[in-house]
């Protein structure tokens, strides 16, 4: 039987023209297309059994619609907006399918994002275990679009999500993120890194720390954050210094008031003169170390964060005042965030060859 050469073109509205990807799309094991991705269009090009009409883009289960967004993701990604669009056109062979551009283009317009992603790294998600890849593109532009700073930091969290869940075993959050630590530990993370080296002492002034011990573990976890201090767990000075002074500042309010019914949740007292010293310690040595940070804002206080904002335990902040230190925090985690999606889609092969992570 004959086979349609089918032919989706989407021309832009711009006098660029730098080809950006040029090869296969892969949609399944029996089904892979060619797409040609240009500052200036996307082009798509398969082979079908049948004539198409519009349906093979509008139809929810096509492939070609499903590449296409891809192709979209991929455009968005690396560029960091999507021009206004001059025409789209639908070929069989040599016949032509009129197609109304608004109908499929109308949520594309004005979009715009801060933080793109390097070609080579967003080409990924077109490959046969990309999917993982294309889930995380989705989300890293979902929290670069939204309005709320809770949103942002929410769709920035799935997307990290959908690249460390592959290292969790039997489900367990905890084992995913102490694989993800050992990973920031040894390969790093270059724009994070760089990200937290430009912030300064910003972003860890707008930290919510007395959140972050109380809702790491329902209260249990300030113990273990002294055990952790005390064993030297944490290297960085930013880190090291927060976390001591806030439990320390906990257990003086605690033995103020003397209220011993939550007495097994607070650091005893021989802790707090080993805390203090090695406070002491800490301030005089200064030691930073960007890895050591981005690793505890990551995998310690992101899903602390995560635990105290997802399940509906909180009202949603609907309304904030004007420079609320809350949605600042959130607006510099969701850049964290970002920057790290970014590195760990940059070092996916790592991922892959250590973890032996298949596509989902």
């Amino acid at each position: 039987m004959k086979s349609n050469i089918i032919t989706l073109s989407v021309e832009f509205d711009t006098k660029e023209n730098e080809v950006l990807y040029d090869g296969e799309i892969w949609y399944r094991k029996n089904l892979i297309d060619m797409v040609r991705i240009a500052a200036d269009k996307i082009i798509l090009t398969c082979q079908r059994a049948n004539k198409v009409d519009e349906n093979f883009i509008f139809s929810p289960n096509s492939p070609a619609r499903n590449e296409l967004y891809k192709a979209a993701v991929f455009y968005l990604c690396v560029t960091g907006a999507i021009p206004k669009v001059k025409r789209i056109s639908l070929k069989n062979n040599d016949d032509t399918v009129k197609i109304d551009k608004d109908r499929l283009t109308r949520q594309w317009k004005g979009i715009k994002i801060e933080i793109p992603l390097d070609k080579t790294t967003a080409a990924r998600c077109f490959f046969e275990d990309g999917k993982i890849c294309y889930i995380a593109m989705t989300f890293f532009l979902k929290a670069q679009m939204g309005s709320f700073s809770n949103d942002r930091f929410r769709a920035a969290w799935s997307g990290l999500n959908a690249l460390y869940n592959p290292l969790t075993e039997n489900n367990h959050d905890s084992d995913g993120l102490k694989k993800l630590r050992s990973l920031i530990k040894d390969n790093g993370l270059s724009t994070t890194e760089k990200y937290l080296e430009e912030s300064g002492s910003k972003l860890w002034d707008y930290l919510q720390w007395h959140n972050f011990i109380q809702n790491a573990e329902r209260g249990c976890y300030k113990k273990k954050v002294a055990e952790r201090l005390i064993s030297s767990y944490y290297q960085d000075y930013e880190v090291y210094s927060h976390l001591a002074r806030y439990t320390l500042e906990q257990k003086a309010r605690y033995d103020k008031q003397k209220d011993k019914r939550n007495e097994e949740q607070f650091v005893t007292d021989n802790q707090v003169k080993k805390l203090t010293d090695c406070l002491k310690k800490q301030e005089k040595a200064r030691k930073t170390d960007c890895r050591e940070q981005a690793s505890f804002i990551i995998t310690e206080y992101c899903y602390a964060m995560r635990n105290r904002t997802f399940h509906g335990a909180r009202p949603y902040p609907v309304f904030r005042t004007e420079n609320d230190k809350e949605e600042i925090e959130e607006q510099m985690i969701t850049d964290v965030l970002l920057h790290t999606i970014s590195d760990l889609l940059d070092s996916f092969d790592v991922l892959k060859e250590r973890y032996a992570i298949h596509s989902i």
